[in-house]
């Protein structure tokens, strides 16, 4: 099965809790991880308006929503899963140099 990409829009309260606040560190440590295994391809914060854009890949919904279960803000937060179309990034385009 080939994996899929979804955009997920998380939205949180913008009054931050202590509990909040202390699970960030953990969180952000769980998102680097997945960026670095590829389920997660960007990941972007607007704290002003409690938003968080993010970019998946997953092979189902099902499991997108176990990865995003296993955050640690999960539970402070609500989302909204957007299957995607087509996904680009400039970085599709970038160019590579050869030294030969």
């Amino acid at each position: 099965m080939e994996n899929k990409q979804f955009m997920v829009i998380f939205t949180f309260e913008t009054d931050l809790s202590h509990k909040f606040i202390a699970m960030v560190p953990k969180h952000r440590e769980k998102v680097n991880d997945l960026m670095i295994d590829g389920k997660i391809l960007t990941y972007s914060l607007c704290l002003e308006k409690g938003l968080i854009w993010a970019v998946f890949e997953a092979k189902s919904e099902s499991e997108l929503r176990k990865i995003i279960k296993d955050l640690p803000l999960s539970a402070y937060m609500d989302y909204e899963i957007n299957p995607l179309t087509f996904y680009s990034t400039n970085s599709n385009f970038t160019m590579s140099y050869s030294l030969n």
